[in-house]
């Protein structure tokens, strides 16, 4: 070719700098790209705990220590509640280390930080919570109703990796066939991963996924707290 031409061709020196590409929704794509990552995987971290805090419910109950609480003037609930309670705050510092590695971390491997702004990190503590309150309602189904620490991480582990599956935690739910994507609307780790996606888009989450979310999170925990109401009376 420089023959041809008569004037010597010299390949740039700096090969990055000369292939640039300048889309103007590059921005906005690497921005979603991470607002999916961190959402997901926070919340399949956040519901993992059901396997512990389901194995320590077991425990206390085979040892009679559940008993032994349910026979003092106390309701119950109460008692529940307040071992939700201490779940509640490890997820939300777990959820807040993911946030603090999406935004310090990042950068430093060279992959574009997390854009949270106080308002997203509001919002997002707001729905860490809703969240929270459902794994910890889910632990509490599965440490009354099941009989060995083997099944509750068996089951509780199938549990998380499936709803994960379906829900849109490790493939984004619009690259699932259409009935794949209608089923995933029924997984509780979709609804967790949708409010937290909302909130970090500045967004207000969604009244409905709240509401999916909770009722789910009430109905685990009445039926837990049922099963250990009878398994007391024995």
């Amino acid at each position: 070719m420089s023959e041809v031409l008569g004037t010597p061709i010299k390949p740039p020196a700096n090969l990055t700098g000369f292939i640039h590409f300048n889309h103007p929704n590059a921005h906005q794509d690497n921005n979603s790209t991470i607002i999916h990552n961190v959402s997901a995987w926070a919340v399949f971290g956040m519901f993992f705990i059901i396997i512990p805090a389901a194995g320590t419910l077991l425990r206390e109950r085979d040892c009679g220590v559940l008993d032994r609480i349910f026979i003092a003037p106390a309701h119950k609930a109460g008692f529940l509640l307040g071992k939700m309670l201490s779940y509640l705050v490890i997820n939300l510092c777990q959820l807040l280390l993911m946030f603090v590695i999406a935004y310090f971390i990042f950068p430093l491997l060279h992959l574009p930080a997390l854009e949270l702004t106080s308002l997203a990190l509001l919002l997002s503590l707001t729905s860490g919570l809703v969240i929270s309150i459902t794994a910890a309602c889910t632990a509490i189904l599965l440490g009354s109703w099941l009989r060995s620490y083997e099944q509750v991480s068996s089951i509780g582990s199938l549990f998380v990796i499936v709803a994960a599956a379906i829900g849109g935690i490790m493939v984004p739910t619009y690259l699932m066939p259409e009935n794949l994507q209608l089923i995933s609307h029924y997984s509780p780790l979709y609804w967790a991963q949708q409010l937290l996606w909302q909130s970090l888009n500045h967004n207000f989450p969604s009244l409905l996924l709240i509401g999916n979310s909770l009722l789910f999170a009430v109905v685990c925990f009445l039926v837990g707290s049922y099963k250990l109401s009878k398994i007391s009376e024995r």
